[in-house]
């Protein structure tokens, strides 16, 4: 009997475990970040565009703000994607210290097995 409840638990906390890992879902999109000059014409290279969306991440929080979920780098193209916990998320860009002007926040929820995508801005302030 002991033996039969060992398997029984092994295989409960076995299947729980798997249903935890499938309960994840994908965030991708695109950054737009600018302007990044203080005056036209504007053409970064793009070893310097990759040096811009370096400087900068993406935050996903808890719904009341409160608490950081995630962090995710940005690609050199600002395009993003990653595997995040199903739930409802508030994202928006971190800049580097002291710099910006203003970051939009999108509300969003992921759903299991599935991608959502998002499309974010960030203002430099740069004129």
């Amino acid at each position: 009997m002991r033996v039969l409840l060992s398997i029984y638990f092994c295989v409960l906390a076995f299947s729980c475990g798997t249903q935890s890992k499938s309960s994840y879902g994908m965030i991708s999109g695109k950054v737009d970040i600018g302007p990044v000059c203080p005056q036209e014409p504007c053409n970064p290279t793009p070893e310097r565009w990759k040096q811009i969306y370096s400087a900068y991440h993406i935050i996903l929080m808890d719904t009341g703000g409160k608490q950081v979920r995630y962090t995710i780098p940005i690609n050199a193209d600002g395009s993003f994607n990653h595997k995040v916990g199903k739930g409802d998320y508030v994202a928006m860009i971190q800049p580097v210290e002291g710099s910006g002007f203003r970051t939009e926040q999108k509300h969003f929820t992921i759903a299991k097995n599935k991608t959502t995508s998002i499309q974010l801005a960030y203002d430099t302030g740069l004129r």
